[in-house]
């Protein structure tokens, strides 16, 4: 094997967000929405159910 140079991370993460802009927030239709990444959070209003159900959690 050669000895291979390696990046520290660093030097690595600072590659990476050297590619990579800031892209400004749209607003776009719900079915126009996948695949895209949300700009801000989303919080739902109700809980749905509207009660604790633990049990049921992480079933599918």
């Amino acid at each position: 094997m050669s000895d291979a140079e390696y990046l520290t991370v660093q030097e690595a993460l600072t590659a990476v967000l050297a590619g990579v802009s800031v892209l400004p927030a749209e607003t776009v239709p719900l079915l126009e929405a996948l695949g895209r990444v949300l700009a801000e959070e989303v919080v739902a209003q109700d809980s749905l159910p509207p009660f604790a159900n633990s049990s049921m959690d992480g079933y599918a």
